[in-house]
């Protein structure tokens, strides 16, 4: 007996698998590359190989699906409750060029985030920011993981 999925049913469990049964929460982000308008020109990174992505001030973990990545992804979080770190960690199919932190304007390369070590910047009056860079090569789309940690609790 040979069996038949309609390409419906398998697109939708393909999309349950990937965003892992969460597809209306607002933690888990969906990024598709396109030229967007980006502050980036002041670092040098040419506006149409950059996009802006803003993570909802009230997730403290979620992940990123970033679809066709190429050139820069400028991360940011805003919140109210300082101190904290807004931290990026590897997950099975994170595939990254590069991550830095832009801490006053200046910008510091981290190392690549793993499944066991955390890529962090600290928040400057509750905004923090981090630069994502795609590979060299192409990728249809690479995944990685964010939480917020709370400096100074408990």
């Amino acid at each position: 007996m040979e069996l038949q999925v309609s390409r419906e049913l398998f697109l939708l469990v393909f999309c349950m698998y990937v965003t892992r049964g969460q597809i209306d929460s607002p933690c888990q982000l969906i990024h598709v590359q396109k030229s967007a308008m980006s502050d980036l020109a002041y670092l040098g990174i040419p506006r149409s190989n950059s996009s802006d992505l803003q993570i909802p001030s009230q997730c403290l973990s979620g992940s990123v699906n970033w679809h066709s990545p190429m050139g820069v992804m400028s991360l940011h979080l805003t919140r109210a409750d300082r101190p904290y770190q807004l931290c990026l960690q590897g997950t099975w199919s994170t595939d990254l060029g590069g991550v830095s932190k832009v801490v006053k304007g200046v910008e510091t390369v981290l190392p690549l985030p793993t499944r066991d070590s955390l890529s962090c910047t600290e928040d400057v009056d509750g905004k923090a920011r981090l630069l994502v860079s795609a590979t060299s090569y192409l990728l249809y789309m690479t995944e990685f993981a964010f939480r917020v940690v709370k400096l100074g609790s408990p």
